[in-house]
């Protein structure tokens, strides 16, 4: 039987990893919904090559120019609103790869419709953790991590009941600047931030690993998707990127998911899951590794991960809300050379020592407290850049 996936995010790095693992099977997986942001023309290859019932544009602009630029019954739909409607739509398993906060209402309103969710947008988790796994289990859909770290996590803990895991060990390659100092850090520029040492991903969260906000945001996506305290959390360097997580059982063992720097297995493990389906391409030799090595992560030239605990810790979303705003919209600053790179980590924790942090619990107060972190942290970045 053909599994109907829907793509939100596919003209990204995972939405297109996904098409590509879809073209090799096209007997087992069709697509029904692709979004896109603003890229109309490979939004019309996919549309012709693919077919798909509906397909979204975030940009208003974007949709009126695709919708001159096709023919056939696929429908364009635009905005938040064509967002919420197709994730809303029949079928069976959505890949949730829209970059930042805006993926967070799709993916929820996917969930709250009992649709499955490959979740490669930490952000939901990260925003609205408790309302993310309440839609979950209200409606029976299930979660299933993209992200190599996360999903390695979940092939090591399949069958075993939550009392028997004693800690897990998210690995992180370090990024370009692994071994650096804090004032060595303030120091770089932007084309070294975008130097990443073993994976190609687009340019947000390729800064975000140079801070290892991207580390940071994936502990509090794992507090959310496994329930684990923040005492159970633990982030290890691994410069190699073949381990991609461990857990370690009450009884002294430690499993760990290995495998070569390639984000299709992930992918390919949620989308025929729980089946295992072949997937070609590079296969991890032991006997070629020279070694693979472990470092304890420096919370000093890194505080980023020291927010991520702090964020754990609180018992309203808001201080784990209140740091991704404000790391998107520096983070965007820094791209833009609004702001240059060095100033990313010094003026996150700045922002983050004077937000306030209001009790939230309702997806309409997130969106709504979301919106004022982001015009406090642009309000910082005009000031600075004066």
């Amino acid at each position: 039987m053909t599994k109907s996936i829907a793509i939100f995010g596919a003209s990204g790095s995972v939405g297109s990893a996904a098409l590509d693992l879809i073209r090799r099977q096209p007997e087992a997986y069709g697509v029904r919904v692709l979004t896109a942001d603003r890229a109309v023309g490979k939004m019309a290859n996919l549309i012709g090559e693919f077919k798909p019932a509906y397909a979204v544009m975030a940009n208003e602009t974007a949709a009126r120019e695709l919708r001159a630029c096709i023919d056939g019954p696929t429908q364009v739909l635009s905005g938040p609103d064509g967002l919420i409607h197709a994730a809303q739509c029949d079928y069976d398993l959505m890949i949730s790869a829209i970059v930042g906060f805006a993926g967070l209402a799709p993916t929820y309103a996917a969930l709250c419709a009992g649709r499955d969710v490959a979740l490669a947008n930490k952000e939901a988790l990260v925003c609205a953790g408790a309302l993310i796994r309440e839609a979950a289990q209200a409606s029976g859909a299930r979660i299933l991590p993209v992200d190599s770290e996360h999903n390695a996590i979940f092939q090591c803990w399949q069958s075993q009941h939550r009392s028997a895991i004693e800690s897990v060990q998210l690995t992180g390659s370090g990024g370009p600047f692994r071994g650096w100092t804090a004032s060595q850090i303030r120091q770089a520029d932007l084309s070294d931030a975008l130097k990443h040492p073993n994976w190609s991903m687009g340019p947000k969260i390729t800064i975000d690993s140079a801070t290892l906000m991207n580390k940071a945001l994936e502990m509090i996506e794992a507090r959310w998707l496994f329930d684990l305290r923040p005492d159970q959390l633990e982030v290890v360097i691994h410069p190699q990127s073949i381990v991609h997580s461990c857990v370690t059982y009450r009884d002294g063992s430690t499993l760990a998911q290995l495998g070569c720097p390639d984000m299709r297995p992930p992918l390919a493990y949620c989308l025929a899951y729980p089946e295992r389906a072949p997937l070609g391409g590079q296969r991890l030799n032991l006997t070629d590794l020279k070694g693979l090595t472990f470092e304890q992560a420096d919370e000093d030239a890194f505080p980023t991960l020291n927010l991520a605990r702090t964020a754990m810790g609180e018992t309203s979303p808001a201080f784990s809300l209140a740091l991704n705003g404000v790391n998107e919209v520096l983070n965007a600053a820094v791209r833009k050379r609004e702001l240059p790179f060095g100033r990313l980590i010094p003026g996150i924790c700045e922002v983050m020592a004077q937000v306030p942090l209001p009790m939230i619990a309702h997806m309409d107060q997130i969106i709504a407290y979301d919106r004022e972190i982001r015009d406090i942290s642009y309000q910082k970045v005009r000031a600075w850049s004066s």
